[in-house]
């Protein structure tokens, strides 16, 4: 079954984000984590196909975390959300391969349901 991993520190909207993901992409495993640390230990237990993390969050930032994934986990498809646009950032993050996409809180529901998707093995995704 594949997977996607939610990384976010509030509570609200990791909690939109799991309903969301569960509700737009039927059969998708869906795990959460509040923030970097936590989500790296659930990924030593099982490895997700695809993560979506915010970037300002407390103990770890979301490049710090993906940096660390890449680190130890080699190449997992990351998306980026982040409530303080910065090019420089996206720039920066995507051309060291840390992530995929790059979305602007509030994202639009649709362009996330559909970047997650693609970075999903399409055999694995009910339509």
């Amino acid at each position: 079954m594949p997977g996607i991993l939610l990384v976010d520190d509030e509570p609200d909207i990791l909690q939109a984000l799991e309903e969301l993901v569960a509700m737009e992409i039927p059969g998708v495993k869906v795990r959460v984590a509040a923030n970097g640390p936590a989500a790296l230990e659930l990924i030593a237990q099982e490895a997700p196909q695809v993560i979506l993390s915010d970037f300002r969050m407390p103990k770890m930032d979301g490049l710090e975390f993906l940096r660390e994934v890449r680190r130890r986990h080699g190449g997992i498809p990351a998306v980026l959300l982040t409530a303080f646009p910065d090019r420089r950032l996206a720039v920066e993050a995507a051309q060291e391969g840390i992530i995929r996409r790059f979305y602007i809180k509030p994202p639009d529901v649709d362009q996330v349901m559909n970047g997650l998707r693609e970075l999903l093995d399409p055999a694995s995704v009910k339509a």
